[in-house]
């Protein structure tokens, strides 16, 4: 049985007048709602609706492994592994599905070492929203090419593993937990050896939305020394939990 997809036809009327009304293409074949998450923040996610009910898949997760033993470096096949069980370690702290997220992170970089046409090529050909900056750099595009890859190759319909892995490189405003999680634990998996990992592991371990914040800030940061592009949902992401974090101190 496929997924439940939550249907309410005033959130449908309002939501093209929203803020964030250009998050609306993100969708594969579901319609568009506004959905309330995280109650206590008062989180607002603008883009696909969401539902906590597991899908009926089978994860499979060893045959998993071994598909992107074959198909990955060594380093790359670690570092999915680690970004996976970080992700089962937030997952359990922060009261999310850890069998899904552990899923969503070990697939986040399945076509990150595909040849940057064929990436292209996914993406264009993904049905996805996708911003020129992203199409224009390299780093950019696995996460989308990644998406569209676990949609049509393993048949994956759930549409929070595939945002989450759409979204683990450049984020994006109200994302679900779920997107959360693998966002974060992709930025202090136990290979990450870069200044103030220790720092940023400490945050992710303790605020989810104060993660968010810090990991969106490190990615702006480290993209304007290289020179490289910043997308657009970069950039709302980093006002949304800026925004968020405002909120929380009035």
């Amino acid at each position: 049985m496929p997924c439940a997809v939550l249907s309410n036809v005033f959130w449908c009327a309002l939501l093209p007048f929203t803020p964030y009304a250009l998050f609306q293409s993100y969708s594969f074949d579901l319609p568009y709602l506004k959905v309330t998450l995280h109650k206590e923040h008062q989180k607002t996610l603008y883009g696909v609706a969401l539902n906590n009910q597991r899908c009926d898949f089978v994860y499979n997760i060893s045959e998993k492994k071994a598909f992107l033993k074959e198909r990955l470096s060594k380093k790359r096949f670690n570092h999915s592994v680690n970004v996976a069980e970080e992700s089962r370690i937030l997952a359990e702290l922060y009261g999310e599905d850890p069998e899904k997220a552990f899923f969503a992170g070990l697939l986040h970089d399945i076509c990150k070492e595909e040849d940057a046409e064929v990436q292209r090529q996914m993406a264009e050909k993904s049905g996805l929203s996708v911003l020129r900056e992203e199409l224009e750099s390299r780093p950019l595009l696995h996460g989308i090419a990644g998406a569209y890859f676990v949609k049509t190759e393993f048949g994956i319909k759930d549409i929070d593993i595939i945002n989450a892995i759409r979204f683990h490189t450049v984020g994006r405003a109200g994302m679900s937990k779920l997107e959360e999680i693998v966002y974060l634990a992709d930025l202090v998996s136990a290979d990450r050896d870069y200044k103030d990992v220790d720092k940023m592991r400490k945050i992710v371990h303790t605020d989810l939305d104060s993660a968010m914040l810090e990991g969106l800030k490190f990615s702006l940061e480290s993209v304007l020394k290289k020179g490289g592009y910043i997308p657009m949902y970069t950039l709302e992401g980093y006002n949304f939990y800026t925004r968020l974090k405002k909120n929380k101190n009035i």
